[in-house]
C-alpha cells in the first residue's frame, strides 16, 4: 500500500463506480478525493498487487482521534476474490497496533 496521490483518482473514481462496488461504495467527486488527501484526519491509500498494479484503495479516518480510534471507512477493490481487502486489512491493523 501507497499514498494515493492526485494521479491516481482516475483510478479511485473509476473504482468506486465499477458495478460490483457502486451498490456498496458511496460516490465521491474528485475534489471530494482531493480532499481526503489533505486532510489530517484522515488516510487515503492506494492498494497494489505484487508487480505495483492498482488493484483498489482504502479510506482511513480517525488518525488525530484522541482515544486512537482509527475508522476503516471504505476498502474498495477492482479485482475481487484475490484476497487484496483481506490483506489490506490485515496490514491496516499491523500499522496502527504497532504504534
Amino acid at each position: 500500500m501507497r499514498k494515493t496521490e492526485a494521479n491516481d483518482l482516475a483510478f479511485v473514481i473509476e473504482t468506486e463506480s465499477d458495478d460490483g462496488n457502486s451498490p456498496f461504495v458511496g460516490q465521491w467527486s474528485i475534489n471530494q478525493h482531493l480532499d481526503a488527501l489533505q486532510y489530517e484526519d484522515m488516510m487515503h491509500l492506494i492498494i497494489e498487487d505484487n508487480q505495483n498494479n492498482r488493484v483498489g484503495y482504502v479510506l482511513l479516518t480517525g488518525l488525530l482521534n484522541p482515544n486512537k480510534a482509527v475508522c476503516v471507512m471504505r476498502i474498495t477493490i477492482k479485482i475481487k476474490g484475490q484476497g487484496y481487502g483481506k490483506e489490506c486489512l490485515t496490514r491496516v491493523l499491523v500499522m496502527f497496533m504497532n504504534q
